[in-house]
């Protein structure tokens, strides 16, 4: 269960002292460190990428003078950027305990697959054959969002690679006809070794 940052569990000391000797270790997860240390039936998440982020959406906010955006709050709340604390009694490893909290993330990444990758969160389907049409391709394309992540799943593959990866490599092969044949396109080094990894063929 992931705490709210202001939860009593969710002790900050070893944060604060700004060494990461004094956090338990790190693993790779999509190709950045997480690291992590633990408090009993609690574990603490540091992804410094997060933090980066979060630390430039506020001070952003501080500069446009929105209310409650303040360097005191800043200064109060700067241990607790870019992290995640969850309470757990799975005899997991915090690898493990992270990667399941992200699955259970699948739901949001899948509309953030029809927003984003897709472009799909609007409609402007002018009636009601349209839309439906509309919506059932969207259904499709969530069928093969979850299709692609079961297989990098199966793979071990989602902490290197995301379904916007997946598709960022493979979106660039064509089909293309040349004296009335059709012939696959060219597809890069980096690109065959990934469908090498994933045991897929392109024909």
């Amino acid at each position: 269960m992931p705490l709210k940052r202001n939860s009593s569990l969710f002790d900050t000391a070893r944060l604060e002292i700004g060494d990461k000797a004094a956090l338990d270790g790190y693993f790779m997860f999509n190709g950045r460190p997480i690291w992590h240390y633990s408090l009993e039936n609690v574990i603490v998440f540091l992804d410094g990428d997060l933090k980066t982020h979060e630390e430039k959406i506020y001070l952003g906010n501080i500069e446009k003078n929105m209310d409650g955006y303040t360097m005191e709050n800043f200064i109060e709340k700067q241990h607790k950027f870019g992290t995640i604390a969850i309470k757990t009694n799975a005899s997991k490893t915090p690898q493990e305990t992270y990667s399941m909290y992200k699955e259970r993330m699948e739901i949001e990444q899948s509309f953030d697959f029809l927003k984003n990758l897709l472009v799909q969160d609007k409609s402007y389907m002018q009636n009601e054959k349209s839309l439906e049409a509309w919506a059932f391709i969207n259904h499709i394309s969530l069928m093969l969002n979850y299709k692609i992540y079961s297989l990098l799943r199966s793979k071990n593959l989602l902490s290197k690679f995301s379904v916007a990866d997946f598709v960022s490599y493979l979106k660039y092969i064509f089909k293309v006809k040349i004296n009335d044949s059709w012939r696959l396109s060219e597809t890069t080094k980096k690109t065959k070794a990934f469908l090498e990894m994933m045991g897929l063929h392109i024909t």
